[in-house]
């Protein structure tokens, strides 16, 4: 078997990443940009249907992705209020949508 450190082995490939970068970049950032818009989309159209501390927990578990323990510890809740009045936002946001 031969590896990188064998005496076997006489040539590392060479691997050159910033062609392909600089022609992967371009579309990669139009991709971030646009999730970014309609991430944004979203949270404004959160905002105007909800109450302020509601839009503020449903962005924060849902669009942003943090854990409902980790809301709970930085709000000092009880985890059991936070995911009842989770579950009750998404219930009236399937109501409206």
């Amino acid at each position: 078997m031969k590896t990188l450190f064998s005496k076997s082995f006489k040539k590392i490939p060479t691997f050159h990443p910033l062609p392909w970068l600089l022609s992967r970049g371009c579309h990669l950032l139009k991709q971030k940009k646009k999730a970014i818009k309609k991430h944004l989309k979203a949270n404004e159209q959160v905002k105007k249907l909800l109450k302020p501390d509601q839009a503020e927990m449903i962005i924060a578990i849902c669009l942003m992705g943090m854990q409902v323990k980790d809301y709970v510890t930085q709000k000092e809740q009880k985890p059991n209020i936070v995911t009842k009045r989770l579950m009750r936002i998404k219930k009236f946001l399937k109501e409206i949508l």
